[in-house]
């Protein structure tokens, strides 16, 4: 277990909806994890578990869905689509988490651009717990080959079909 490297933590605006996110490593490999219903990064992905990884080989990004964790307020809003809805959250902050602090300088195409090209958290891999697995498999849908290389879930109740995957 690595105990001198931080885990940071922050909040991103996407979509007019504060995410918070906290993030350890500084690693080649990105890997999301995202929290189940009623959860949190802090719950869910403690930092005795991201301490276990190597801060050199992986950068994890662990995410609370809006209305959870320190992405509130608002209070969740518990809706049919609400893990298809937090997969582009999810897509979004791996796209531009960490953003230029001066948004007027830049339009978002051209932040995005300098975000790939700087922090190379595209490709990644995604986790999943419970809800978050539900998530997850919603990120790889929309994320496509390109910007979801793996999908680890857990503790899942779904029904899947091949349009997931398509």
């Amino acid at each position: 277990m690595v105990e001198d490297k931080p885990i940071s933590e922050d909040t991103e605006i996407i979509d007019s909806t504060k995410i918070g996110y906290c993030k350890y490593g500084s690693g080649p490999n990105s890997v999301l994890c995202i929290c189940g219903a009623v959860g949190s990064y802090k719950k869910d992905w403690p930092s005795s578990l991201l301490k276990h990884f190597d801060p050199d080989l992986v950068t994890l990004v662990c995410i609370d869905p809006p209305g959870y964790g320190t992405s509130r307020p608002p209070d969740r809003v518990q809706e049919v689509n609400r893990c298809m809805k937090d997969a582009g959250y999810c897509l979004k902050l791996m796209e531009a988490s960490f953003c230029i602090r001066s948004p007027w300088l830049f339009s978002l195409t051209e932040r995005l651009e300098i975000i790939f090209k700087k922090l190379e958290l595209i490709p990644f891999t995604v986790m999943g717990w419970s809800e978050g697995a539900r998530t997850a498999i919603h990120v790889a849908g929309q994320g496509k080959k390109e910007k979801v290389t793996l999908k680890h879930i857990q503790h899942i109740s779904s029904h899947l079909s091949s349009k997931n995957f398509l």
